[in-house]
């Protein structure tokens, strides 16, 4: 990571070769290459998920959202299997597919998908 402006942000570094490995001077061999920014990896954002239950004018407009709910950190253990998820519909869907993917306890990776209608 790198700091611009205070905040960190991500930062891709490649490396062929060490600097010992030319006859030139690291700052000979530095000099001659130029920074670039590769535009690709985002920092984390936050999922807009509209909250109904509170009046506000600017949800007036359609919602045409195609992702509902994007919830990363739902634990779950032996003592606790059910957990309750609220999320609110969009305007135009009558089918809801719902993927969950995660990781068990040993480290298996989960994936399962269902519709709901």
């Amino acid at each position: 990571m790198s700091a611009v402006d205070g905040q960190l942000t991500p930062t891709l570094a490649i490396y062929l070769k060490k600097n010992s490995d030319y006859q030139s001077s690291g700052d000979d061999f530095m000099s001659k290459y130029t920074k670039i920014q590769i535009v690709g990896y985002s920092p984390i954002k936050e999922f807009y998920s509209p909250d109904y239950s509170v009046p506000n004018d600017k949800q007036s407009n359609t919602d045409l959202r195609t992702t509902l709910l994007w919830q990363p950190y739902i634990l779950t253990n032996k003592e606790n299997k059910k957990t309750t998820i609220t999320f609110y519909n969009n305007d135009v869907t009558t089918k809801l597919k719902v993927v969950i993917e995660g990781m068990n306890e040993e480290g298996k990776l989960i994936h399962l998908e269902k519709i709901i209608e």
